[in-house]
């Protein structure tokens, strides 16, 4: 029985470091984004890339956290700071994509076209539409990734509280 559980460990240490180094790559493409391309399709490979980065991410930080022997559980006002913490996240990242929202529909009832690349208002110019994902997809993916987190966070913080109310 220990056997297996020290391989199982061993294998998501092993994950861990993979997208570790998944990551990193994936954060080379954000650079590779920022120095040779321009306009719209520096605007989406570096939405992707950056995207794809924070998802390895936080699937190595998961590995690790699985790989670590708990001995202890972390207490319910923790969990809960840490529920609140992603909430916050959450809300911050999709206010930023209603943000924009807003400031385009505002330019566009002004009767002028909204430069996406530079992400501002301009009278002069006619400027093609870029989708929301190319434009905003790591913050996007971060919203979603930190309301999830939140969500499951406020469901592990009312498990232990159940949890403590019933060995009372």
């Amino acid at each position: 029985m220990i056997r297996i559980i020290s391989v199982r460990l061993w294998g998501f240490r092993l994950a861990g470091f993979f997208c570790i180094l998944s990551s990193v790559y994936c954060f080379m493409g954000v650079l590779q984004a920022a120095s040779l391309f321009t306009g719209e399709r520096a605007l989406f490979n570096g939405n992707l890339w950056a995207s794809l980065s924070l998802l390895f991410g936080v699937c190595a930080i998961h590995l690790f956290s699985a790989a670590r022997p708990s001995t202890c559980r972390g207490s319910q006002r923790v969990t809960k700071f840490l529920a609140l913490f992603w909430a916050a996240i959450s809300l911050a990242a999709a206010w930023q994509v209603v943000a924009h929202l807003l400031a385009v529909d505002r330019c566009l009832d002004q009767g002028a076209s909204f430069d996406y690349v530079r992400g501002e208002c301009d009278l002069a110019n006619p400027h093609n539409v870029i989708s929301l994902g190319k434009t905003h997809g790591f913050l996007l993916v971060a919203a979603l990734l930190a309301a999830v987190h939140s969500a499951l966070a406020f469901w592990k913080s009312n498990e232990v509280s159940l949890s403590s109310n019933n060995a009372l």
